[in-house]
Parts: structure tokens; sequence; C-alpha cells
């Protein structure tokens, strides 16, 4: 059975500085998130009204839960996590099942 878990991170920017240094921070952290156990895949975009969204896919809940613990580690992400609103971030986990007839593979 696929165990994959979507997260899903919506934020703001700190400041309008930080706003305009958003995306190249987030993709200049992408190569330290690439290395966390578990890792899958990354969407990074902005909406309209100045909100950030951020979905990565787990291999697992486990592999997303350890990947919050030790991601602030990494100097392009404690850089990419500096231009945040910590008050505005919203954090959800979906679990992302196959189709049944994957599960028996």
């Amino acid at each position: 059975m696929q165990n994959d878990v979507i997260e899903q991170v919506s934020f703001r920017a700190r400041s309008p500085e930080a706003d305009q240094r958003m995306a190249e921070a987030a993709w200049a952290a992408q190569p330290a998130i690439e290395r966390l156990p578990g890792f899958v895949s990354r969407q990074f975009g902005r909406g309209e009204d100045g909100e950030w969204i951020d979905v990565i896919r787990w291999r697992s809940m486990e592999d997303a839960r350890n990947a919050a613990q030790c991601a602030g580690s990494d100097p392009a992400l404690a850089a990419f996590f500096g231009l945040i609103d910590m008050q505005s971030t919203q954090m959800r986990h979906f679990r992302a099942p196959a189709p049944a007839s994957l599960w028996t593979r």
C-alpha cells in the first residue's frame, strides 16, 4: 500500500522586502529539501493576494514529521524560513492513496 503524504504549507512574507526575495530563497532551499529522507516532489507558488504556498509530497507521515524537525538546521532552509511570517503559517497534511490496483504490485 502506498503511504505518501502531501504537506501543504501556506504563509505570508515577513515584509515587502522578504516577499520580493521569497521565490529565490525557496528555490535555493530546493537541494536541501530534496536531500531530506522521503522527499518525492515539490511545488511552490504565490497567490494574487500575496499568500505563498509550498506543497511537498513525502513517502510517509513519518518522513514529513522528521523533515519538519531537522529542516531548520540547513543554512539555505534557515534563510528561506527567515523570510516567513511564522504567525501566518498554516500547515496541513493529506494522505495520498494510490489506486487499489497499484497496492498489489
